[in-house]
């Protein structure tokens, strides 16, 4: 075996790997640490707080274009990056310089709101509040600008009404019942907290690409459709449409030798890997992902061959999520390129490929 082969295949698949994770942001506005990044992404509020993200999708314009809260915090925002405050409770409001329109809603404890801000096609910002699974996407998309808020002097708060006239008995203060509705329903947080991980486990038909092989110098015919095929996966998510885990797989077949209707037996193989998948619709339903995976593989055989061999190996799939909640449904397509040998350089190719289906559980 060319082990000099093996290490620059290696190194190949894990700068590909790489490129799963790679997300850069360049930005006219400053960016903030990515420490404070990663924190603010994945903040929870308290009971008497929110939680308010403000982000700039993907513009064709340089210019920044700025947000201000309550007519008194005012942050600004190049294309891809983000702000975010914590609110007490009560009633804000959003507004952006060149535009007339405002955004105004009822903050309500323990609720995480997000709003996209854009330019219309006429120049002017636009303000739109939007629903969890897509804010919470664009945001894990973003970079945190630097906070280098302004303060504008509270006389200009929005929601200060003006001084009442001298009268004998003040007129008291509206209660929260009587505010008006606000401009679209707020979003409210997930039940049961962030889901960044989960579990997966699969069944399916599993396939050797090659059942005719020399194995101890004999002819051996190996059963192509394997047996005993399970998965069992756990993924992390790093964003909404980025996920590392690791993977057990494992499957048998039975082999024969022609020249010896005797010599029988079979294989086991189980293989290690280390994913990373892309899903491309993390806020749907259905969730159509790829991923690609490297680690190693090794065959147990019993009956007439005794002993083991191991390997490198690599894997690939393709497939689609159906999910609800914390409950997830999938089905996919996967390759496994697994060469193994032994200590004589005795080789095995359990390559294959198969059609997969699983549930998962996110927690």
């Amino acid at each position: 075996m060319n082990y000099a082969h093996r290490i620059s295949t290696s190194k190949s698949l894990l700068a590909l790997l790489l490129l799963f994770l790679a997300a850069p942001t360049l930005a006219a506005v400053p960016l903030a640490s990515r420490q404070a990044d990663r924190q603010a992404k994945f903040a929870v509020p308290g009971a008497n707080q929110a939680l308010l993200y403000v982000y700039r999708a993907t513009d064709k314009s340089a210019a920044p274009l700025t947000v201000v809260l309550n007519g008194r915090y005012s942050m600004r925002l190049d294309s891809r990056t983000f702000t975010m405050w914590r609110l007490s409770l009560g009633r804000v409001q959003l507004t952006a310089p060149g535009t007339t329109s405002a955004l105004n809603f009822q903050v309500r404890g323990g609720r995480v709101y997000y709003v996209e801000l854009s330019r219309s096609r006429s120049g002017i910002p636009v303000l739109r509040q939007v629903s969890f699974p897509v804010g919470r996407t664009e945001i894990h998309r973003s970079r945190l600008v630097a906070r280098t808020t302004t303060t504008r002097p509270s006389k200009a708060k929005p929601a200060a009404p003006p001084a009442p006239a001298p009268t004998p008995k003040p007129k008291p203060k509206p209660k929260p019942a009587r505010t008006p509705a606000p401009v679209s329903a707020p979003a409210a947080a997930p039940r049961g907290g962030a889901k960044n991980f989960a579990i997966m486990l699969k069944t399916g038909a599993f396939k050797l690409a090659n059942d005719s092989q020399t194995i101890l110098s004999v002819p051996r015919a190996l059963d192509d459709s394997a047996s005993s095929v399970y998965s069992i996966e756990g993924e992390w998510f790093v964003r909404p449409d980025i996920s590392i885990g690791l993977e057990a797989m494992g499957f048998s077949n039975d082999y024969s030798t022609p020249s010896s209707a005797s010599a029988t037996g079979s294989t086991d193989t189980t293989a290690i890997l280390f994913n990373a998948k892309r899903y491309f619709l993390p806020a749907s339903t259905w969730q159509p992902y790829i991923g690609a995976g490297l680690g190693s593989a090794a065959a147990d055989f019993s009956g007439a061959i005794s002993g083991s061999t191991s390997g490198f190996a690599l894997h690939g799939v393709a497939g689609v999520q159906w999910r609800r909640q914390n409950l997830a449904l999938r089905a996919e397509y996967g390759y496994l390129k697994a060469d193994t040998e032994d200590n004589n350089g005795q080789k095995v190719d359990m390559s294959g490929s198969g059609l997969f289906v699983g549930v998962g559980f996110y927690f």
